[in-house]
């Protein structure tokens, strides 16, 4: 971007500056903390060590990964769900028998990954089991829990699953979509039906794109009960060397190209899509639209987020750089991580410029609004008068499937002490 065009985007957005900063406008509430206890008593301390991935559904329960401190070990991470009415529980924790034999691995730091939670109150999660691989692994709602895939189980398109590499889930039907490497057949992306209980084959590496190319590695992904929606590296043929072509798709049956890189982008001015932003996850709702984040390159070299109609087959922006960022006086940065609702509503976590709000939490719908801002005090119900946001950490937030509710991971700035505190939060209009 040249210096002039650049200056001229910040003084339309500085523009915006002269309505002040509003303020975000959702309530938010504290799920857990450092300092508090966990579910199973002075036993476990929670501290800092917060995970990045906590999901929410539309009654407001929470569920999240922490590894608090302990008095027998130090191994203590655990799968946490946090319902809006009723007693918290600890799903599982390191030590704690996995289906299928073995146990959840306390020989390091983090067991689990990547929680889930439908509004049935189904829940799943990625967990490495002691000496035996990983796995994915689902508790329905007032059962047990029950392997859905293992490492050494048989692909359902040949060979034996080996390591996950990427997770998404829960659908209403506890469906969940993975990508795994395959030992001694082709790597792939399955699903697990929640309703049958058996793995299937979505894509495997080698398979058409339906456009002329083949996939060859499989990326980030998200799941809905329309399809799946992923990153994926192609190539005319996997099997010679050539440059790779990242792109997103969309598989529900049949699978369609959302966008390339190099394809025309939606910002216009004879911009193309540059690269796909690193860590965001492409989006599907339940009417199987998509959203992605994008570095785009031309006229205007900006990155932005981008809405795919899966009704018209058309592409949009919802939001990009040096945009005004609601409520803040101030323009958007660089976007971090987004969450597609079944309303449309795009939530977008993004650093912001010249305002004091400095990060925010971003709803896309109709009138752009701020859901929460690191200017905005913390919640009073579990930090001291005067409490301030230090960050809203990591990639990672959930929001229910209705748009809803928020959760998030943030780091406060405590007037009691100790000062630094990290939280999960639950928000909501």
């Amino acid at each position: 971007m040249t210096k002039t065009l650049e200056a001229g985007l910040v003084l339309l957005a500085l523009g915006g500056m002269l309505a002040g900063h509003a303020g975000a406008s959702y309530t938010c509430s504290t799920v857990a903390a450092r300092g508090q206890f966990d579910p199973e008593g002075t036993s476990y301390l929670f501290t800092n060590r917060f995970g990045d991935d906590a999901a929410v559904n539309a009654s407001g329960d929470v569920v999240f990964t922490a590894s608090p401190k302990a008095v027998l070990t130090k191994r203590n991470q655990a799968v946490y769900h946090y319902p809006a009415v009723g007693s918290p529980e600890v799903v599982v924790r390191q030590g704690d028998a996995a289906p299928g034999g073995g146990v959840f691995s306390n020989v390091s730091r983090t067991c689990f990954s990547g929680p889930c939670l439908n509004d049935g109150g189904d829940i799943g999660f990625v967990g490495q089991v002691l000496g035996l691989g990983d796995g994915v692994f689902v508790r329905p709602s007032g059962g047990g829990i029950v392997a859905a895939m293992r490492t050494g189980d048989p692909s359902p398109g040949g060979g034996f699953f080996d390591e996950t590499l990427h997770f998404a889930g829960c659908t209403s039907s506890t469906d969940m979509a993975f990508v795994s490497d395959v030992f001694d057949g082709p790597d792939g992306l399955f699903r697990w039906d929640g309703t049958t209980q058996t793995v299937s084959t979505i894509h495997l590496v080698g398979d058409s794109t339906g456009a002329g190319r083949e996939f060859c590695e499989f990326g980030d992904l998200s799941v809905s009960d329309a399809g799946v929606a992923f990153r994926a590296l192609t190539q005319t043929d996997c099997s010679v060397a050539e440059v790779p072509v990242e792109g997103v798709f969309v598989s529900n049956g049949v699978v369609t190209t959302v966008a390339l890189e190099g394809d025309p982008a939606p910002t216009g001015g004879g911009n193309t899509i540059l690269r796909f932003l690193q860590g965001d996850v492409p989006q599907i709702n339940a009417a199987g639209d998509v959203t992605f984040g994008a570095q785009t390159i031309g006229t205007l070299s900006l990155h932005g987020i981008f809405f795919y109609d899966a009704g018209t087959m058309m592409t949009s922006t919802v939001a990009q750089q040096y945009d005004p960022a609601p409520d803040t006086g101030g323009f958007l940065r660089r976007f971090d991580s987004h969450r597609l609702a079944d309303t449309d509503a795009v939530y977008a976590k993004a650093k912001v410029q010249k305002s004091p709000a400095k990060q925010g939490v971003f709803v896309y719908d109709g009138t752009p609004e701020a859901a929460l801002l690191k200017s905005d005090p913390a919640p009073a119900d579990a930090f001291g008068p005067g409490s301030t946001f230090r960050g809203l950490k990591g990639r990672g937030m959930g929001i229910s499937n209705d748009g809803s509710q928020l959760a998030i991971t943030a780091l406060v700035r405590d007037t009691v002490p100790p000062g630094k505190k990290r939280a999960v939060l639950r928000c909501e209009p």
